[in-house]
């Protein structure tokens, strides 16, 4: 009875494990590729470093018996990649952005020479998926703060995406223009069921089940990026033909902070010839006062980055 009990705890605890691992790959992207010579062979044994141009942080791996290297679990964010092996020169490609859920092919090429001598690529990541056979489109930082935004909702983003209808909480179908949960927001893609579109925020899953879509909508200015993809998706995304990752940001090397608010009051709206005043009422238009402040800071303290957004309304 204790073995059988163990048994199950045991893989319990793997299946865990496993599904945490998964998680993390979701909205992380991975470096992976060849280290090869001048004369185009594999060179097995080389050092390959990944390492956040940043936090500083850098990840290593040695290159197998056929030169192939894999950096996973890798956040979104500029990256330099460098290439390293005793009787070579150092290769190092300075900048190359990883942008979320990305599978980023890089063949560094190692010259004869000394360890010392350093060669510098200036590269970045190739614009055909040579890796992956889904499709996606990444609506980065910047993208987000250019967009107008009604209620700074930064889902409505995904419309950007062809191929991409963005359902309005309380508008999902299924449940006759009344869902249950009304401030579910939802996407189509491709002409999908609501329910076929998975959701994931920095690698949890965030997805409701009963209607399809979510009701997690994070702080705009926290978000770093997100992606949304389709058509032949890897097994790590389980039963979802179509998924939008997210990703939030984190903190860096550099102290940072913004405070502001948008505001939104009837008093600076033009007169509206077609609006018609309650009984015994002057006024010439729709009331209106919105107020969103936000604060967010980043930075780090000692060897630990910190992010943090809050915001409020009324």
């Amino acid at each position: 009875m204790s073995r059988s009990l163990c048994l199950v705890r045991s893989l319990f605890v793997a299946a865990f494990l496993i599904a945490c691992a998964l998680d993390a790959q979701v909205n992380t992207a991975t470096v992976l590729g060849t280290v090869k010579d001048s004369s185009g062979g594999a060179v097995p044994g080389a050092s390959v470093t990944a390492k956040s141009l940043s936090t500083g942080q850098a990840r290593s791996v040695i290159t197998g018996a056929d030169g192939n290297y894999v950096i996973s679990n890798l956040p979104a964010g500029h990256y330099s990649v460098a290439a390293s092996l005793t009787g070579f020169k150092t290769t190092t490609i300075a900048d190359i952005e990883l942008q979320v859920a990305q599978q980023a092919s890089l063949n560094p090429v190692l010259e004869v020479g000394q360890t010392t001598q350093e060669l510098t690529v200036t590269a970045s990541a190739p614009i055909l998926n040579s890796v992956s056979s889904s499709v996606g489109q990444v609506v980065d930082t910047q993208m987000v703060e250019s967009m107008p935004l009604n209620g700074r909702s930064f889902w409505q983003l995904t419309q950007l995406t062809p191929g991409a209808a963005y359902i309005p909480g309380g508008q999902n179908v299924r449940a006759g223009g009344t869902s249950i949960r009304a401030s579910i927001v939802n996407v189509n893609v491709n002409g999908m069921a609501p329910a076929w579109t998975g959701w994931a925020l920095d690698g949890a899953n965030i997805t409701e089940f009963q209607l399809g879509g979510t009701i997690i909508q994070p702080n705009v200015d926290a978000l770093q990026e997100f992606k949304v993809e389709s058509a032949n998706m890897d097994a790590q995304y389980g039963h979802t033909p179509s998924m939008i990752n997210a990703s939030l940001k984190s903190g860096s090397n550099q102290f940072h902070g913004v405070v502001y608010e948008f505001l939104r009051n009837s008093a600076l709206d033009a007169r509206n010839f077609f609006y018609l005043p309650p009984p015994g009422s002057s006024l010439s238009k729709d009331p209106l006062r919105r107020n969103q402040g936000r604060w967010l800071c980043g930075g780090r303290s000692h060897t630990i980055s910190y992010y943090r957004a809050e915001q409020g309304r009324r």
